[in-house]
This record gives C-alpha cells, sequence and structure tokens, in this order.
C-alpha cells in the first residue's frame, strides 16, 4: 500500500500498537524491562505528553504525503479524543518502564527546523499557535531535564530508571527503538518519518542491542550526576527553543 493512502487510519493503527505493546512490556512479570531510544529526533514518549506537539508532527507528515496541501495548521483539524487519549496513555505507559535514551546537541533541530519551515511558509492559521508549539516544547526539555537530574521518572510514582547520554564526538545515524524483557525483545526501525518496522528476529535484536552498547560506550551520561556536559547541553537546546520564539515574536 502506498505510504499516503489512508494516513489518518494508519497511523491511528500505529499509535494503537504502540500504546499495546508497551501495556505488555509494564505488564509482563520480567525482572528485566528496559528501553533503548536513539534520539535522532524527539522521542516519540516524550512529545506524547503534549498533544500539541503531536497535532504539529501529524501535519508535517499530512503535508509531506500531500493530504490537504493548502490546508493551514490548527489544533482542532487535527487532534480528536481517541488521539489525545492514547497519548496520555503512551506517556504514562512509558514512564513506568526503565529507559536509556541518547541524544545529541541536534537531537531537537528537525522538530525546530519544521516550525521555522511551516511558519515561514504561512501555514499556521495564527502566531499564537507557533508560540503554543514553542511554549509546549520548552516544557518538553523542562521535564527532560527533571528526569535527568533526577535519574528516574518523577512523574510517575514508581520512579522507574532514565538515562540520559549525551553522543558528542558522532551523530546518531540510526533512529531505533529497541525494548528488552526476560520474554521478548523488540527492534523498531523509523522510515520516511512516520512509518515504523518492527521485529522480534532474534539475530536483528542481538546486533541492534550491540550497537545501543557501542554508541552508550563512546557518550557521556549525564544523568543523575551534576556534570558540565548536562548543564551547557539543556542550555544550548534551551536557547535553541528562545531564539526561535524571539525570531517569530519580532517579525
Amino acid at each position: 500500500m502506498p505510504l499516503q493512502d489512508n494516513f489518518n487510519d494508519n497511523y491511528m493503527v500505529y499509535i494503537r500498537f504502540l500504546r499495546d505493546y508497551l501495556k505488555i512490556m509494564v505488564e509482563q512479570k520480567s525482572s528485566v524491562k528496559k528501553i533503548y531510544f536513539a534520539a535522532t529526533d524527539i522521542p516519540i514518549f516524550h512529545v506524547c505528553k503534549f498533544p500539541e506537539l503531536k497535532a504539529f508532527k501529524i501535519y508535517t507528515w499530512q503535508m509531506q504525503f500531500g493530504e490537504n496541501y493548502d490546508a493551514k495548521f490548527s489544533f482542532e483539524n487535527i487532534l480528536n479524543e481517541e488521539m489525545i487519549s492514547i497519548f496520555n496513555e503512551i506517556s504514562e505507559l512509558y514512564d513506568r518502564i526503565d529507559s536509556v535514551e541518547v541524544w545529541t546537541y541536534n537531537t531537537i533541530d528537525s522538530y525546530l527546523k519544521l516550525i521555522q519551515y511551516f511558519y515561514d511558509i504561512d501555514s499556521f492559521k495564527s502566531e499564537e499557535d507557533v508560540l503554543v508549539i514553542l511554549d509546549k516544547l520548552a516544557n518538553l526539555v523542562y521535564i527532560l531535564k527533571r528526569y535527568g537530574e533526577a535519574g528516574c521518572k518523577i512523574n510517575h510514582e514508581s520512579k522507574n530508571q532514565f538515562s540520559l547520554f549525551l553522543s558528542e564526538e558522532i551523530e546518531l545515524e540510526n533512529n531505533l527503538i529497541y525494548a528488552e524483557t526476560d520474554k521478548v525483545n523488540i527492534s523498531f526501525i523509523k522510515l520516511y518519518s512516520i512509518n515504523t518496522i518492527n521485529t522480534t528476529d532474534a539475530l536483528f535484536c542481538n546486533a541492534t542491542k550491540t550497537w545501543f552498547n557501542s554508541v552508550i560506550n563512546k557518550s557521556t551520561l549525564i544523568s543523575g550526576v551534576s556534570q558540565k556536559q548536562f548543564v551547557l547541553f539543556f542550555k544550548e537546546i534551551t536557547q535553541k527553543i528562545d531564539s526561535l520564539k524571539k525570531k517569530i515574536t519580532n517579525n
């Protein structure tokens, strides 16, 4: 089936699957439950905390696939109650699973470039919507920083482990999610922004875990400890958001 066919229906299938898999992980009686994320883009699990951010990302995908190309962005034209409910579930479930994320200084850039691009071509119904998106993005970074300071997901009572690594020497080339339990491992490969392939193939999953271990060994753990890299990392990505916000409000 062509990627652009039935976009909304296919997207709902995708987020339901992700929600349901996270449920399985949480409910499994397993001594090992961990998700690894190579953050070439902001992990979906954090974005799901803010439906406004997901709405904008969905809009950019719709434009990419040629749906309603002339439509202006507005939250009410994208979001529905089921979407918001699933986004909330995904976020809550992720907070109940230990995780390891590898970010770079450029992880946030793709999102900011999308905001800048669609603002430049006058795709927003109002400037206020752009500022809402930027404010929500700043809130996302604030929560990520709090997780990093604590070394755990303080938004949930279980306070599951959160390990944040910063890759400074190498850029992440693969947008991968790897989830492991005692019973089964699964790898998710992100394609064409929205599409995802997942596999439980043992050889592929073992290779994915080996790749993650290699990247982590070349990266710096910046969560749970007070380090210069932690301060500089969050200072830089916060400044990027503030800079774009000032640019837009001064136009």
